[in-house]
């Protein structure tokens, strides 16, 4: 049975509970486990359409967030001083108000007040995101809640959407936390390859299933993380995330997640919508900086609630090219076709990706160390996967996103559940990464509506789907003819367990044996396998487990391409 969309289960879960305005409440009896995370009504704020000219801010009005500097929030532009009250009845325990401010041009002033009483005064600056986390305590009766921003009657200001944080019971919900390594192949990771060196993700593989046969949807950032965000198959271009779907953070969010979120490279920046769902999400910035996203993750989480589950999504870029002791100019030169290819070559660029690999080894670790600090690792679910791998001198070629070679697309997936869950080391069937989205859906024990669990199928070793597929394009260019990648505008491709069906734009079609260097195999007896790419490029979208009919399985199997 196909997977549910997210829409269905974004509904479900908006159906399950009913947060009254300014309050923590529910209708009927909430799930035992459930701890909400209640934002609050901000129509009484006098918002205003920003002006095209803001410095250093960008409005979003598709998702409504701005982005101050590098972070994006839910948020508004309001003009001049403003008052918003609220009558609010504080849970047993107590919660913490929270929101953010970002003037524009000026300092301005903020004040909240709590029955009468001063809780907190602050002068907020221009260009950044001032978080403000003010506690209120415990009450039988409501509390008149104030809250003043003081400016000039000119002075513009960004206001994010303002949260209630249950501060006590403890959580129940797992923390989520996914990680992306951009651009790191499977087989330079010691998980897979017990040559490599990469310590931190080999201890962590003994608490986490390692997936054998991920494969991504493309060869580049854009449109693999685009699969691990809505849960489908994106468009062969890639582009902005669609706006009817929601999103992995938001559905998380739905659930009563604090969601946060940071981005490594310029593709999966809010400019495509990466943005959705996530209470704060920050933005790339150029250059390598693996280092910063791992410390400002920790101190987000050092500053959430202990009361309410987390979910976090990291890119980290350090792996991308040019490798360290490279420059662009460099990179380009090897990338032509008229670049001539030594053993000394290949393998100084290959020592500079295993720098660059090590070096997102010791942060991950670095990452994990902390969450082990500072939140509960045993009710924490950590998902590491890779979005796509580069070619490193490989039949002459170097970089990524112009073709669909198996080091571009057999991608490293790492799964830590939580609690009590057991799944086995490792699964040798295949993945797509849209499957990412279900799986952690159903980890953290947020209905999905399926007819059976993904789960359990991978702790019985049974497959999840015997196809899956990828694609890529890119209109011709000089630039992009002259790259030792170029092959054709488009690629699209399916791939078994042991072969790969492969057809360019110009439809020549290519059937190639997987694990035997790419050693080319007769199409002819294989129409059924290429029946299946014809679905997949007219816009038949596969979700969901073993798709392809039984006599093309049979044939599939007759042949030795499936095993």
């Amino acid at each position: 049975m196909p997977l549910p969309s997210s829409a269905t289960i974004r509904r479900t879960l908006r159906a399950a509970a009913l947060v009254c305005a300014g309050t923590l409440s529910w209708s009927g009896s909430p799930p035992p486990d459930y701890i909400p995370l209640n934002g609050l009504p901000m129509t009484s704020l006098t918002s205003i359409e920003a002006p095209a000219d803001l410095p250093n801010v960008t409005v979003d009005a598709s998702t409504r967030s701005i982005r101050v500097g590098v972070e994006s929030r839910p948020a508004r532009i309001v003009r001049g001083s403003q008052r918003l009250e609220r009558v609010v009845r504080v849970p047993l325990g107590g919660a913490r108000l929270e929101l953010a401010l970002a003037p524009i041009r000026r300092t301005a002033t903020f004040r909240v007040v709590a029955d009468d009483v001063e809780l907190r005064h602050v002068k907020v600056v221009p260009g950044i995101w001032t978080p403000i986390r003010v506690d209120l305590p415990a009450s039988l009766s409501s509390q008149h809640i104030v809250e003043e921003l003081i400016t000039s009657p000119e002075g513009l200001v960004a206001w994010s959407d303002d949260r209630l944080v249950r501060k006590w019971p403890a959580r129940s919900r797992p923390d989520v936390i996914v990680i992306s390594l951009d651009t790191v192949r499977p087989d330079y990771l010691s998980p897979y390859n017990p040559k490599e060196a990469t310590p931190a993700l080999a201890a962590f593989t003994k608490e986490a299933t390692r997936f054998d046969q991920a494969i991504s949807v493309s060869s580049w950032t854009l449109p693999a993380h685009e699969s691990i965000f809505t849960g489908a198959y994106p468009s062969i271009d890639g582009g902005r995330i669609d706006s009817r779907e929601p999103t992995l953070a938001e559905t998380f969010a739905d659930a009563g997640y604090d969601t946060f979120g940071a981005s490594g490279g310029p593709f999966t920046d809010s400019a495509f919508g990466f943005q959705r769902g996530f209470a704060s999400y920050r933005d790339s910035v150029p250059g390598k900086h693996a280092s910063e996203t791992t410390t400002w993750a920790l101190d987000r989480m050092a500053q959430a609630s202990q009361a309410t589950p987390l979910f976090v999504f990291l890119n980290y870029f350090d792996a991308h090219e040019p490798s360290t002791g490279y420059t662009l100019a460099d990179w380009r030169a090897m990338d032509s076709r008229a670049f001539r290819w030594t053993t000394d070559a290949v393998d100084h660029l290959r020592a500079a990706y295993r720098h660059d690999v090590a070096s997102l080894d010791r942060e991950v670790g670095r990452l994990l160390d902390g969450i082990r600090r500072k939140r509960d690792w045993d009710n924490t679910i950590v998902v590491i996967f890779g979005d796509h791998g580069q070619l490193l001198g490989e039949r002459g070629m170097i970089g990524h996103s112009l073709r669909l070679d198996e080091e571009l697309i057999h991608v490293p997936l790492l799964v830590k559940p939580a609690g009590d869950r057991r799944l086995p080391s490792h699964y040798v069937d295949q993945v797509q990464l849209t499957d990412v989205f279900p799986l952690a859906l159903e980890l953290a024990g947020i209905p999905t509506e399926q007819a059976s669990s993904e789960l359990d199928r991978i702790a019985r070793g049974e497959p999840i789907r015997a196809l899956t597929f990828a694609q890529v394009r890119h209109p011709a260019s000089p630039g992009l003819l002259d790259s030792s990648q170029w092959q054709s505008e488009s690629l699209r491709l399916v791939r078994t367990d042991t072969v790969r069906a492969e057809r360019d734009a110009e439809g020549h079609l290519m059937l190639t044996a997987i694990g035997d260097s790419g050693r080319l195999l007769d199409s002819a007896p294989m129409p059924s396998l290429f029946h299946e790419l014809d679905l997949f490029e007219q816009g038949s979208k596969p979700e969901g487990p073993l798709r392809v009919r039984r006599d093309v399985l049979k044939q599939l199997r007759s042949l030795g391409y499936i095993r």
